[in-house]
Formats: C-alpha cells, structure tokens, sequence
C-alpha cells in the first residue's frame, strides 16, 4: 500500500509539473453571466485549490462528525452511571428504611410523661443534630 501511495503521489507531481510549464494556452472559464480569462496554468491552479478545499472541508466534516460520536456516547455512559447511582440510592434508603422499621417495631415507645422537652423546642433525650446551622448553638 506504501509503494502504491508513493507512485500515485509521484504522478501527480508529475502531471502538476507539466501543467504549470507547458500552461500557456488562453482558456475561458465562464459561470453563469461571469466569464474568467486566464492560461492554462491558471486553470490548473484553481483546480488544484479547489480539490485542497474539498479535502479539508470533508476533513473538517468527518472531524465534527466524530466528535459528535464521541459526545453522544459520553452523555448516555454519564446517564447510565447516573441512574445506576441513583438505584442504588433508591436501595439503600429502602434498606435503612426496614431497618429503623425493624429497629421501632422492637422497642418501645416513650409515654407522654417520659418525653421531655426543652426550651429550644427538642425532645431532651435525643441526640444533637450533627448538620451543619448557620446560627450558634447554646451548649
């Protein structure tokens, strides 16, 4: 394949070379209403930019065309991890949830007289919250 490249790659040169030295006929080149005079080294020259534009422009397409791909299979990994976590969010807080279910049933509850409250408005035998307050706390 490397030999089959550096041939075609050789006859183009080739072909280039001839065009541009023995390019001097006049040639016409009319679009439309517009009408181009120029040799025939001219043409080959806006020929050749043509094709070098052509190539980078679908060089360019298959380049986005890509990275689209790629974004797309990124998003939907992130969305599956996503759900998964969340899942297994959902399971767990089931799991804690028949465990403080399992925990109640198995002891009692305090009677009015054995709960007390203190002037802040919390029961007096329950734990302080450990989260974060944005006000002191009195101790």
């Amino acid at each position: 394949m490397i030999v089959l490249g550096l041939l075609v790659l050789v006859a183009v040169v080739a072909v280039a070379v001839v065009a541009v030295a023995r390019g001097g006929d006049p040639v016409t080149f009319k679009v439309g209403s517009l009408s181009f005079e120029t040799d025939g080294t001219g043409m080959f020259l806006a020929g050749a930019g043509t094709l070098l534009l052509t190539v980078v422009g679908i060089w360019l397409l298959t380049r986005g065309l890509a990275r689209s791909r790629h974004r797309r299979q990124e998003m939907r990994e992130l969305r599956d991890r996503a759900s998964r976590n969340e899942e297994a969010a959902r399971r767990e807080q089931a799991a804690a949830a028949e465990h403080e279910r399992s925990d109640d049933s198995t002891q009692e509850a305090p009677t009015a007289e054995e709960t007390r409250i203190e002037e802040s408005g919390r029961h007096a035998d329950t734990q302080p919250d450990d989260h974060f307050d944005s006000t002191p706390r009195e101790r």
